[in-house]
C-alpha cells in the first residue's frame, strides 16, 4: 500500500494572468477544478491507503471547501504555515514538510495539482510493485517544447541521463510529476536539503538519487498536461472537455 502527497502550496507566481492569484490546482478544467482529475484517481486507488493535499495558508479555505465537496474517510487536508508569497518553501521542502509532520511510514506516490491526466495511475502503480526502484510517468513532447521539462534519456529500462530544463533539450522524453519514491529515496531527502539541495527542484533530487535507486520509467499512452502555462491550459480544457468521463 501507498500513501498519496498531491502537492498543491505552490502560489502560482510562474503562471500568466489565467491564473488570476488561484492555486493552478484550482483552476477550472473542463467544469472541475484540475485536482480532480488526480484526486478522484488516488482516492478510489484500492493501492492507496491516505491521500494527503498539502497547501499554504492562502489556499486553504479553497481546498478545504474542496474536499467538503469531493472528501473522503482516507483523504485529509494539511496546511503548512510556514512559506509565504516572497519565500515559498518550494517542492522538495514541501514533500518533505509532509513526511515530518505526518510521519510516513510507506512508499509515496507524489502529484502535483496542477498535472492534469488520463492515464490510469492504478495501472502505474501495479507496475511500481513489479520493478525494484522508483517509477515515474513519461511522457514524450516536441524536442522544442520538452527543454521547459525534465528531460531524461533511457537505457536499460533506467534513466541514463536527467537534467531540469536543459538549454538544449538532448531528447524527447520529459518527466511528469507523477512519481512513485520508496522508502529509501524519501529518507534521502532532508540530509540533501541539508546539504544545500534545491528545495524547489525534484528534477535535482532526483537525478541525484538515480545512480543508488533506479529511475523507472511508466510510459503515458494516453494524454498529460502541465497547466503551468495558458497554452496547455487551454489544451487541457479542449481535451477533457469531449475525452472524459466520470
Amino acid at each position: 500500500m501507498l500513501e498519496a502527497v498531491i502537492l498543491a502550496a505552490g502560489y502560482g507566481t510562474r503562471a500568466g494572468s489565467y491564473a488570476s492569484g488561484l492555486s493552478k490546482g484550482l483552476l477550472d478544467v473542463a467544469g472541475k477544478p484540475a485536482i480532480y482529475y488526480s484526486y478522484k484517481q488516488v482516492n478510489d486507488s484500492k493501492h492507496v491507503s491516505k491521500v494527503w493535499i498539502i497547501t499554504n495558508r492562502s489556499f486553504e479555505g479553497e481546498y478545504t471547501r474542496f474536499l467538503g465537496l469531493h472528501g473522503s474517510p482516507k483523504a485529509e487536508l494539511l496546511v503548512e504555515r510556514v512559506s509565504t508569497l516572497a519565500s515559498p518553501l518550494g517542492a522538495v521542502a514541501t514533500l518533505n514538510y509532509v513526511i515530518q509532520t505526518t510521519n510516513i511510514k510507506k512508499d509515496v506516490l507524489l502529484v502535483a495539482a496542477d498535472n492534469v491526466f488520463d492515464f490510469s495511475l492504478e495501472r502505474m502503480i501495479e507496475y511500481y510493485e513489479s520493478v525494484d526502484g522508483n517509477v515515474f510517468g513519461l511522457y514524450e513532447l516536441p524536442i522544442e517544447e520538452a527543454r521547459n521539462h525534465s528531460v531524461v534519456t533511457i537505457n536499460k529500462n533506467r534513466v541514463d541521463r536527467y537534467e531540469e530544463k536543459p538549454e538544449v533539450a538532448f531528447s524527447t522524453k520529459i518527466v511528469t510529476y507523477c512519481i512513485i519514491l520508496n522508502q529509501e529515496t524519501l529518507r534521502m531527502i532532508a540530509p540533501w536539503l541539508a546539504s544545500g539541495g534545491n528545495p524547489d527542484s525534484i528534477g535535482q533530487f532526483l537525478a541525484s538519487t538515480k545512480e543508488r535507486i533506479p529511475l523507472i520509467p511508466f510510459y503515458i499512452g494516453s494524454k498529460w498536461f502541465d497547466i503551468g502555462s495558458e497554452r496547455y491550459y487551454s489544451e487541457a480544457n479542449e481535451y477533457f472537455a469531449t475525452n472524459y468521463n466520470s
